[in-house]
């Protein structure tokens, strides 16, 4: 009986004794995982010995129906023991048969990665280093263009390609070394390692196209603002050199110096100075440069040249520009300097041989840190001629520019003439008389002053000497010297100068309006003087009626004699109408008789007054004039006694004169 039991026993134990040893396919160290993974089939119980062991109890199920177990790894193991599934007694404390120990083969071995997620490679540092993970586990590395090796734990990268914005590393793993990535594993994985560069942008606003020269303000920021020293820049692919350099915060604004670009954009790089290597770079799209116009004005009145002798108001628009505009100067040309409200003052370079220039405008923009930044110079589209600006000066006043000066023959000398009013010489001092064009005393800065002369002389009755007038242009420059013009003209007493002085409208004076009436003097002159005039003409009294006694009384047909006469003179020199009268006459020439037949022809002596009215010559020797008189008449024989009659009578009656001899008074 005790031998059926202890048969059944050893036929009962059999089964767990003799179970089969587990099949392993493949065997893979993911060390990113701290997992060995062992696909195979008859896994279930089995043991791993690394470690303090553990026990794979339920396999996963693999997608080709396999068995697939998971034992903890640190990837510091060499060594990989397992036992299969042990045989243990009923109550499960004490194997029956003992496992035989085995060690694993690791097939594979993967990675879940090489570098980390956030590694970048450093433009700025000579050579850049990479932290890699299992960087024992790579064979070989290549980045062409850039070069790289393998230094430690770590990737060194130089020779960076300018704007490149990452860089493709290609890996070669250790034999039986594999880098995963999803599903999918690669022995020779590429890596795309982004790099990274100094923050650049351009701060002044679009780099213009076909301009000589520039300035382009760029902002650098990171490591390269607080390290400018070790970079030099390049713009479309020439090295610029810096102008200015302003710190801004974490930033810094970099003035650089181009030269004419072309194209629609143009690449900005700033680079480490001890190996080309591009460490911030910006590509940006370029402009055509504003066209430009500027504004000229003298006194607001607006001009289209630049004037040499005096500043003008400039303003300087363009309307396809949002910054500060400014006139820049041309050496030798002209000048541009700061005016009132904001305008400048521009005024050429007096080289007396004129020319034409387009006025340059600087283009401007305000930067943080550097303020308002010159950019470019640019060309107005037109050309303006350079030349003297005339303003207006004037001619009268405290120091008058122009006067009249005459000797009045009052023994005080040459005195200035009073414009505006008539003044009076002697006729024999009428060549005395001059017109100064003071020079010296003109404002250089008015410029040349063009003036219209009139001089007209006429005559006491009003009548023109044509030959005497003159009308001249005259430029009145400043000199140290003045200038003299004598009057000519003058011929007969009381002719009169009237010298008239007035600017010449040429319709270019930045001083006025048209509107605005022309600065002018005038001198009036009468070469004569005197308030009273006696003089001798001849009388043909024409129709006379003599009042006397009845052999004595009748009309004297034909007449004539000899008068002398007093008459006033007004300021001008014209004779009074009214005179006192005396002289001899031989009337009744025409065998006039009485109403009693006695005969009226005689030699009488008359004296009165007469009413005279010049009609040709006047105040000349040959003066014509018709007059109107009413005389006391006595007759020399009736008074001594040779004849009969009154002596005294009354006759009135017209006449024609002749002539004007005497003197002034």
């Amino acid at each position: 009986m005790l031998r059926i039991v202890a048969a059944f026993a050893v036929v009962c134990a059999l089964p767990r004794v003799a179970r089969a040893e587990p099949k392993i396919d493949k065997v893979v160290l993911a060390l990113d995982d701290g997992a060995v993974v062992v696909h195979g089939h008859g896994l279930a119980g089995m043991q791993a010995k690394w470690h303090g062991g553990a026990t794979c109890d339920q396999p996963e199920v693999g997608s080709a129906g396999d068995d697939i177990c998971r034992f903890p790894a640190t990837g510091a193991e060499t060594e990989w023991p397992w036992l299969p599934a042990a045989a243990a007694g009923s109550d499960g404390s004490a194997a029956l048969v003992p496992a035989t120990l085995h060690e694993l083969t690791i097939d594979r071995v993967e990675l879940a990665m090489l570098v980390r997620p956030d590694a970048v490679i450093d433009a700025f540092s000579a050579g850049a280093a990479v932290p890699l993970r299992h960087a024992e586990r790579i064979a070989d590395v290549d980045c062409a263009p850039a070069a790289c090796v393998v230094d430690g734990d770590g990737l060194l990268v130089s020779n960076v390609p300018a704007g490149a914005t990452s860089l493709a590393v290609r890996v070669r793993l250790a034999p039986r070394v594999v880098l995963r990535r999803g599903d999918a594993v690669e022995s020779s994985p590429v890596l795309h390692i982004p790099i990274a560069r100094c923050p650049l942008a351009v701060a002044s606003g679009a780099p213009l196209r076909d301009v000589d020269a520039q300035t382009v303000v760029v902002k650098l920021g990171g490591r390269c603002a607080r390290e400018l020293d070790a970079l030099h820049f390049q713009i479309a692919g020439q090295a610029v050199e810096p102008s200015r350099v302003a710190p801004a915060g974490d930033a810094s604004y970099v003035a650089l110096r181009a030269g004419r670009l072309g194209g629609d954009t143009v690449v900005i790089a700033a680079m480490l100075a001890r190996d080309d290597g591009v460490v911030a770079q910006v590509r940006a799209a370029t402009r055509a440069a504003p066209v430009v116009h500027v504004a000229l004005a003298l006194a607001g009145r607006a001009i289209d040249y630049v004037p040499t002798n005096v500043a003008a108001a400039a303003r300087a628009t363009a309307a396809d520009w949002d910054g500060p505009l400014a006139i820049a100067p041309i050496d030798g040309v002209y000048s541009a300097d700061a005016g009132p409200n904001a305008a400048q003052l521009v005024r050429g370079v007096a080289s007396g041989g004129g020319g034409t220039v387009a006025l340059r405008v600087t283009l401007r923009r305000s930067v943080p840190a550097l303020g308002d930044v010159d950019l470019a110079r640019v060309a107005e589209p037109v050309q303006r001629s350079l030349r003297e600006a005339t303003s207006a000066a004037p001619l009268l006043g405290a120091h008058p520019l122009v006067e009249v000066l005459c000797d009045a023959g009052d023994g005080n000398g040459v005195a200035p003439i009073a414009p505006g009013s008539t003044a009076h010489v002697a006729f024999d001092r009428n060549d005395s008389c001059r017109l100064v064009l003071h020079r010296e005393r003109l404002d250089p800065a008015l410029g040349a002053q063009r003036l219209e002369l009139e001089v007209d002389v006429t005559r006491v009755d009003g009548s023109p000497r044509s030959e005497a007038r003159v009308a001249r242009h005259l430029s009145l420059t400043h000199d140290d010297q003045p200038r003299t013009l004598y009057l000519r003209g003058a011929e007969s007493r009381f002719d009169r100068y009237s010298v008239r002085l007035s600017e010449d409208d040429d319709g270019d004076r930045g001083d006025r309006d048209d509107a605005s009436p022309l600065p002018s003097a005038q001198w009036s002159i009468v070469t004569g003087r005197g308030r009273a005039r006696i003089y001798a003409t001849s009388a043909i009294p024409t129709g006379l009626y003599r009042v006397s006694d009845r052999d004595h009384s009748g009309i004297l047909t034909l007449n004539f004699g000899v008068l002398a006469r007093a008459t006033w003179l007004d300021a001008l020199g014209r004779e009074g109408i009214l005179c006192a009268e005396a002289g001899a006459l031989t009337v009744g020439l025409a065998g006039d008789t009485s109403a009693t037949g006695k005969s009226l022809t005689q030699i009488a002596t008359v004296a009165g007054f007469g009413l005279s009215v010049p009609i040709a010559n006047r105040a000349l020797a040959a003066e014509t004039s018709v007059n109107l008189h009413a005389w006391l008449e006595f007759e020399p024989s009736r008074a001594l006694g040779a004849g009969n009659g009154d002596a005294i009578a009354f006759v009135f009656g017209p006449s024609i004169t002749v002539g004007n001899l005497g003197a002034d008074l």
